[in-house]
């Protein structure tokens, strides 16, 4: 340490004499601070080095330089140097050491000449060194060769594991689809397809808000089917209005925290009764096949209830097979809902029910008038 001092305050002196001077420098690349720690190297991992050689003012003309390192303590994956053209480089690697070539090819001298040095360490190292030796040296700008000696240690931390994920998972909307001239439907469903390039996604971290109202997976229908996710809401979307859906997801790294990522979609509804025309929209959604369902409010009610005095007879019979498996009351053309927050006041009768009475009283005395015509007539046979 004390010679390094020594080393040091020489070449300070120099350069006020006017002596330009080498420099080297071995730059360690640590890990980001998501991965600590973040100011060591990660055992038995790989780590990299960028090896810099400067001359400060001057220009360089080249470079010789060998750095010996400890075999048992680490080994050399690859050797680069991303900004120089090809074969203005070389180095050897050999037993415990790496010499290092470099000339420039050109009339202009070279600021400075980095090298990468990327090498894996023994899992349980705790500290290396690398050393620049005898015949290590940089020509500057008049070929004069100016001489390297210069030792570096560094130190090792044991970590979770060698290859963090640090990619987000990737979400994209399957249906509906966004598009400027289309709607999407008032009971429409939410397909998305969810991919993960590390140890795929956290499931229960799947955050979801439609129109302001906030889900999970605990909370909302779903099902899977490998990575594709749907999600079937639990009320229908409002009329005429831009629908706001958001989506985040996070995946299952532990070590330096999960990567999120966050979505946003916008949609608009139409104007009018717009559903998925295939199917019966409930029966597709599978909400209303659980036990006690109250989930349909007075407005929605009255929504259907509306539309089915205006659709024709097809979207009437839909709609009829939707009240049917809903706590509505009945929906009757031309005749208004009675209800009370989706309820029917007590001591009302529903509309189909005094209906159905009133065609029960009208076909029992049709019957009843054609019993007693036949029993007139057959008395009269008998007479006769």
């Amino acid at each position: 340490m004390e010679n390094k001092k020594i080393i040091l305050l020489w070449l300070f002196i120099l350069s006020f004499l006017g002596f330009s001077f080498a420099q080297v420098s071995l730059d360690p690349i640590y890990s980001s601070e998501r991965f600590k720690p973040f100011d060591k190297f990660h055992a038995g991992c790989e780590n990299q080095i960028n090896v810099v050689f400067d001359l400060q003012d001057a220009l360089i003309n080249g470079v010789n330089a060998v750095l010996e390192y400890n075999n048992d303590d680490i080994s050399i994956s690859k050797i680069i140097a991303p900004w120089e053209k090809e074969n203005n480089l070389s180095y050897v690697v050999e037993d415990q050491k790496i010499t290092f070539n470099k000339l420039k090819t050109d009339n202009d001298g070279l600021d400075k000449v980095i090298f990468q040095l990327f090498f894996e360490s023994e899992v349980d190292l705790s500290d290396t060194s690398f050393m620049f030796v005898t015949g290590s040296y940089i020509v500057n700008d008049l070929w004069d060769m100016i001489d390297l000696w210069w030792n570096y240690s560094f130190e090792f931390a044991s970590v979770p594991e060698c290859n963090p994920d640090i990619i987000a998972p990737s979400i994209d909307l399957l249906f509906p689809q966004i598009k400027t001239w289309s709607y999407a439907a008032l009971d429409s469903y939410f397909q998305f397809k969810i991919n993960d390039q590390g140890k795929w996604i956290n499931k229960d971290s799947i955050k979801i808000s439609i129109d302001g109202i906030k889900y999970d997976m605990s909370n909302i229908e779903h099902e899977w089917d490998e990575d594709v996710l749907t999600i079937y809401p639990d009320n229908w979307l409002a009329v005429g209005s831009e629908v706001p859906l958001n989506i985040q997801v996070e995946d299952k790294q532990v070590y330096g925290k999960s990567n999120l990522t966050y979505k946003e979609f916008t949609f608009q509804t139409s104007t009018w009764l717009y559903l998925l025309n295939e199917i019966d929209p409930v029966q597709f959604r599978k909400l209303v096949n659980k036990e006690k369902y109250y989930k349909w409010s007075v407005e929605e009610c009255e929504l259907i209830s509306k539309y089915y005095n205006l659709e024709d007879d097809a979207w009437k019979e839909i709609l009829m097979s939707i009240n049917k498996r809903l706590s509505c009351p009945e929906i009757v053309e031309n005749v208004e809902l009675i209800m009370d927050n989706g309820v029917e006041e007590e001591g009302k009768y529903s509309v189909f029910a005094v209906l159905g009475w009133i065609m029960f009283g009208l076909l029992f005395t049709i019957r009843l008038f054609s019993w007693l015509g036949r029993s007139h007539k057959h008395n009269e046979d008998s007479i006769e």
